[in-house]
């Protein structure tokens, strides 16, 4: 009797185990799976899970996904990640999960892309403004260097990704200034951005003649032609020292220098705008004479000097573009002031406010062995 019990006994433990050992569930990955490694491109590697129930797989990152094959024994996981944009390795867990059973995290690493910084301005001119913008696409974070009198605006903490950042320049009394703005970030190479800030003043000098308002607008009409001792008030500012003779004439629009064979100049008013000393730029439109029948004077230069401080780059014009003749060579309406080859420049180096520019036409004041008449107009003088 008691050996039948303990044999009864013995059968219904090891029923038991064998009910345990048939309930019971498995969820792996095997060691050698729990770590994979993606090239920057992106791509897609499997691993396979070994579980005799359902089980999920979840992706922390949105740039990872999975994908699961029911029924299957091997790779029966899918793992893709996308492209890394960015110049940062990332990170993502998988985590496998079981009812009932221990979770099985599995680590993807992705390498990261090669650094890089784009700017869209290659350049920033300010012209009588103090506000202006970048926009900055990177892939890296990244750094900025301003000169002194460039400040970032609130908000400019740099940041991956395309992102559009704000500066503000320092009011500038006048004249010009450059600096560089300098986008920089390891492993690549740094982005150097000219800015320019220029403040327009007034011109010194900015004579267009329209005053003269008498005579012809030819050159070789000398009917009304007025003499600079009989000019209006707004004339008066300019002078010469042709030997009093004050050999300078209006036409219509613009100044004659001359009449016969006379070297004449031209004076200007000083250059009571300036402090200190500065350099300007003169620029103004001269042409040659030409008679009614096409003829050309003997001389066509004008000479150029300084009184009152500074010196100018240039001393002599050969003055070589002419009017038209009373055949109208150019056509009806055609003026030599519109004509890109009547403008002239140079510069004044270290002018004061009491520099005077001298215009001479012909090689002399006084008496020429020839004529040596010349049109003026269009005279500015502005800061450099």
């Amino acid at each position: 009797m008691n050996k039948l019990i303990k044999f009864s006994i013995i059968l219904l433990l090891s029923g038991l185990v064998f009910a345990c050992e048939k309930d019971a569930s498995t969820l792996e990955v095997a060691e050698v799976q729990l770590n994979y490694n993606f090239e920057e491109i992106g791509g897609t590697q499997f691993a396979t899970v070994k579980s005799d129930r359902e089980f999920t797989a979840t992706s922390d990152q949105t740039w990872c996904t999975t994908e699961i094959y029911p029924g299957g024994r091997n790779n029966n996981l899918r793992i893709s990640t996308n492209k890394n944009e960015n110049a940062e390795i990332r990170t993502a867990i998988i985590t496998i999960a079981s009812e009932g059973l221990p979770g099985i995290q599995i680590t993807v690493v992705q390498n990261a892309a090669t650094p890089f910084i784009s700017i869209t301005e290659k350049a920033v001119v300010l012209a009588n403004i103090q506000d202006f913008t970048l926009e900055i696409t990177a892939n890296t974070i990244f750094t900025y260097e301003l000169p002194a009198w460039i400040k970032p605006k609130a908000g400019n903490t740099p940041a991956i990704g395309k992102g559009t950042y704000a500066f503000v320049a320092e009011t500038l009394a006048s004249g010009e200034r450059q600096g560089n703005i300098i986008v920089k970030a390891a492993n690549v190479n740094p982005i150097s951005i000219a800015v320019t800030q220029s403040k327009d003043v007034p011109p010194l000098i900015n004579e267009t003649f329209d005053w003269a308002t008498s005579s012809s607008t030819d050159i070789f009409t000398s009917t009304n032609e007025v003499r600079m001792d009989n000019w209006p008030a707004q004339g008066k500012i300019w002078t010469s020292s042709t030997s009093g003779v004050y050999d300078v004439w209006t036409r219509k629009g613009y100044l004659k220098l001359c009449r016969g064979n006379t070297g004449a100049n031209l004076v200007s008013p000083k250059l009571t705008g300036i402090i200190g000393t500065q350099d300007v730029k003169v620029t103004f439109k001269a042409c040659a004479y030409l008679s009614a029948t096409n003829v050309k004077d003997k001389y066509h230069e004008l000479n150029i000097s300084v009184t009152g401080g500074g010196a100018p780059t240039v001393t002599h014009f050969s003055v070589d573009n002419y009017p038209d003749s009373q055949v109208h060579e150019h056509g009806t309406g055609w003026l030599w002031e519109d004509d890109p080859s009547a403008v002239y420049a140079f510069t004044i180096t270290g002018a004061t406010s009491d520099t005077q520019i001298i215009f001479l036409a012909g090689p002399n004041l006084g008496t020429l062995d020839g004529n040596s008449r010349l049109g003026l107009d269009d005279i500015k003088v502005v800061l450099k």
